[in-house]
């Protein structure tokens, strides 16, 4: 399994660079994405995840990084296990 890694947009200039987006790559399945510097929601923890989330505000709202990681993946995993059981009343029907 991939590693989180800070993926911020930093301006050439930012000395600060405080870190506010990190992606997780999945094997070749999944890019998961936490970041609290949306455009649309500013100092908010959202995820992305295609094809399950787009900006999706996390509630509650985590209170660090970590926590928004952890948020994503359960997210992730509950739609990864709802497809799979999709999948295997489909199969069921083909038997």
């Amino acid at each position: 399994m991939g590693a989180w890694k800070d993926t911020t947009s930093y301006s050439r200039d930012d000395r600060m660079r405080t870190p506010t987006c990190w992606s997780m790559t999945i094997r070749d399945c999944a890019r998961i994405t936490v970041l609290s510097s949306h455009l649309y929601y500013p100092g908010v923890w959202v995820v992305t995840c295609d094809p399950w989330f787009n900006a999706e505000p996390l509630a509650p709202q985590p209170s660090n990084a970590e926590e928004a990681q952890r948020m994503a993946l359960q997210m992730v995993g509950k739609k990864v296990d709802q497809l799979k059981a999709v999948i295997d009343a489909e199969l069921e029907i083909l038997s």
